[in-house]
This record gives structure tokens, C-alpha cells and sequence, in this order.
């Protein structure tokens, strides 16, 4: 059972891992060719690698600007509430 659940984390850093990388190359697209929104990859990117990884998690809920500018919005949304305050 334990090594089962071992799998199944590792596929699940990997499938968050890929998406993450590719949202975060669309983002880059993005910057490059002014028509396509950049700022939604980057934020779906980072999502991907909050709830793929729980040290990128951690750093990026100890950090000034989350506590100030982006803990409300989570607070007040019920999506992101639950991927940030998951205990995992």
C-alpha cells in the first residue's frame, strides 16, 4: 500500500511538473507575441507546481507579497482556498 502511494505522488509531480512547464512556455509566448495573454499561463503554471509540490507551496505562502496582495483573493475563493489550505 505504501509503495503504491509513492507512484502514484511521483506521477503526480510529474503530470504537474509537465503541465507547469507548458503553461509556463505559453506564458513566455505570450511575452513575446503581444497578442496572446501571458499573465493566466503564468498564473496556472504556478498553481501546477503548488499543488504538485509542497516546498514550492510553502515558499511561495512565506513570501511578503502572498501574505499582502494574494492571500485575500485566495481566501475569497473557494478553488484556489482549497489548493492552498490542503494539508497535504
Amino acid at each position: 500500500m505504501k509503495k503504491r502511494n509513492i507512484i502514484v505522488d511521483k506521477i503526480k509531480k510529474l503530470i504537474c511538473l509537465v503541465f507547469a512547464v507548458l503553461f509556463y512556455i505559453l506564458g513566455l509566448i505570450g511575452l513575446m507575441i503581444p497578442i496572446i495573454p501571458q499573465v493566466p499561463f503564468f498564473v496556472i503554471g504556478t498553481v501546477f507546481m503548488v499543488i504538485g509540490f509542497k516546498s514550492f507551496k510553502l515558499w511561495i505562502m512565506d513570501t511578503k507579497f502572498y501574505k499582502e496582495h494574494i492571500k485575500p483573493n485566495v481566501d475569497s475563493n473557494r478553488v484556489l482556498k482549497f489548493i492552498f489550505n490542503k494539508k497535504d
